[in-house]
C-alpha cells in the first residue's frame, strides 16, 4: 500500500484539461476524495491525517483545474470546481464515493453532493460553512480580497489572519 509520502502523481485528460491525481491506499472500501482549502493543492494535506485514512480505504487527492500540477483553467465558481471533481471521479470509473471538504473545499464537498447524489455515500465538512444565500452571513471580501492577491509570505499571512480571526480585545 502507498502512503502520502509515496504516492505517484498520476495524470488524466478529460474534456481537454489534464488533471493531476494521486489514488492510493487500501484497496477495498469506499473512495474518500479530499476536496482541499483555498489556494490548497494535494501536496497541502497531513500525512498524519491522510495515512491513518488510507490505511483502511482508497483516497483521492484531486488538483482541480489550473492548480498546481493540473492544467487548464481555475475554475470561475464553486459549481465549476465540484463538476470538475465529479468529471475526475467518472473518468476513473469509480461508481460512489464518500467525499470530505475542508474550508473552500466543504463548498465544492456540499455541491458534488448536491449535484450528484448518486455519486456520494456520505458528506464529510471539516471547517467550513454554507454557500452564498439570503440570511447567510459572509466575512469581509475585502480581507477575502487581500489573501487573494497575496503575492509574499508576509502578505499571505496578514490576509489569513484578517480573513479567518477576528480581533479580540486582548488582539
Amino acid at each position: 500500500m502507498s502512503t502520502y509520502e509515496t504516492a505517484k502523481d498520476q495524470f488524466i485528460d478529460v474534456k481537454g484539461v489534464k488533471y493531476a491525481y494521486r489514488y492510493f491506499g487500501a484497496s477495498t472500501g469506499t473512495t474518500l476524495v479530499f476536496n482541499v482549502h483555498f489556494r490548497g493543492t494535494s501536496d497541502h494535506w497531513d500525512p498524519n491525517l491522510i495515512n491513518p485514512i488510507a490505511s483502511t480505504r482508497p483516497v483521492l487527492l484531486i488538483d482541480n483545474s489550473g492548480v498546481g500540477r493540473s492544467g487548464g483553467e481555475i475554475p470561475d465558481s464553486f459549481t465549476g470546481w465540484a463538476q470538475n471533481i465529479v468529471d475526475v471521479i467518472e473518468a476513473l470509473n469509480i461508481k460512489e464515493v464518500d467525499v470530505l471538504g475542508f474550508s473552500m473545499g466543504g463548498f465544492v464537498a456540499q455541491l458534488i453532493a448536491l449535484n450528484c447524489p448518486h455519486l456520494v455515500r456520505k458528506l464529510i465538512l471539516a471547517g467550513t460553512g454554507p454557500s452564498a444565500g439570503p440570511g447567510v452571513q459572509g466575512g469581509k471580501p475585502e480581507y477575502f480580497g487581500l489573501l487573494a492577491a497575496a503575492a509574499t509570505e508576509e502578505e499571505y499571512h496578514n490576509g489569513f489572519l484578517k480573513t479567518f480571526y477576528s480581533l479580540s480585545d486582548k488582539k
